[in-house]
């Protein structure tokens, strides 16, 4: 066994996944209640949209700003390292529904 082969794991820009960070975020006491009800509203929204395959616009532009508030300079924690993996994931879902 060579560590040094061993591939870093990405996940999808997909609403379970961000709703897999959301659930690890209020596990940590991360997440206010409300912040966690517009993920949770956004992210509903999101993957109808994507299973019917349209775009919205405003749904975007939601989920892009939602994401932006999640982006941390400083992801020292897990905590905070898995608040600004969910803002990446918002944003690239939000790119997909443009």
């Amino acid at each position: 066994f060579n560590p040094q082969q061993q591939f870093r794991v990405s996940w999808p820009a997909e609403p379970v996944v961000a709703r897999a960070y959301i659930d690890q975020l209020q596990r940590s006491n991360v997440l206010r209640a409300d912040a966690i009800s517009q993920l949770t509203e956004a992210l509903d929204g999101a993957d109808a949209s994507l299973s019917n395959d349209r775009k919205d616009q405003r749904l975007a532009q939601s989920l892009n700003s939602l994401g932006e508030s999640m982006l941390s300079d400083d992801a020292s924690t897990a905590a905070l390292r898995r608040q600004t993996a969910l803002g990446e994931t918002l944003k690239s879902i939000a790119a997909r529904l443009r």
